[in-house]
């Protein structure tokens, strides 16, 4: 699936990148370049960077329970995800 229209990154692009350590909305566009232009895709590269750091949660919490969780604080742009 494509993510980013403006550079035509697809998941896996920006599954490589956070892989390979990015943790924020700018370290991903350090990365690979999405997220830069246009932002349209920002909703979904913070979901992705909030299912890899939910992926090692001890209560299996999925993305949708996570986001209504009164608990948990959204990812913001330039934030870093603690694993």
């Amino acid at each position: 699936m494509v993510v980013c229209l403006c550079t035509g990154l697809k998941e896996r692009d920006i599954e490589a990148a956070l892989n390979a350590g990015a943790g924020s909305l700018e370290e991903i566009g350090e990365a690979c370049g999405a997220g830069l232009d246009c932002g349209g895709c920002h909703a979904t590269l913070e979901e992705m960077l909030c299912r890899r750091s939910c992926e090692s949660c001890p209560e299996g919490i999925s993305l949708a329970a996570a986001s209504h969780a009164p608990s948990r604080t959204p990812v913001r742009a330039g934030e870093r995800i603690s694993a």
